[in-house]
Order: C-alpha cells, then structure tokens, then sequence
C-alpha cells in the first residue's frame, strides 16, 4: 500500500476521490493534510464510480465523434482540388 501526503482543497480532495484514491486520515496542521493510499477498488465502488460519471464521459465521446465527422465532411466538400 503506497500512502502519499497532499495538501488539496476541497475540490481537488472530491477529485481525487473520484479517480480512485481512497481517503486514508486528515490532520489539521495550520493548512489542511490529507492522506491517500491507490486503491485497485472494490468493484460495488467501482460500479459506482462509473455509474457516476458514465453519461458524463458518454456525451463527451459523442460529442467528440460529432465533432470528428462533422470536421471530415467539411474537409471533403469544401477542400480545394487543383
């Protein structure tokens, strides 16, 4: 088990959770101290994790695809041919 010590906000400490640190103790030292250890995770949290951001990264693939055709297509009509 690999520990790491990190001083992060409250926003970046949600991230970190989310990504799959797993909190290990908090102190208080003048800023805020946070210990985390990698988890491989449990698959009831994993599924959970993923059922949390699944759409999320579901719209950005398919906004990205859009994106990849709708690029393609106007390079194909409007490139200018010799």
């Amino acid at each position: 088990m690999q520990v790491t010590r990190i001083h992060l906000s409250s926003e970046w400490a949600n991230l970190a959770l989310l990504v799959g640190l797993q909190e290990v103790e908090k102190k208080q030292l003048g800023t805020k101290v946070i210990y985390y250890k990698r988890t491989l995770g449990n698959t009831r949290e994993k599924r959970r994790r993923e059922s949390e951001t699944g759409s999320l990264e579901t719209m950005w693939t398919l906004l990205y695809r859009l994106c990849l055709i709708m690029m393609t297509t106007l390079f194909y009509f409007f490139n200018p041919r010799d």
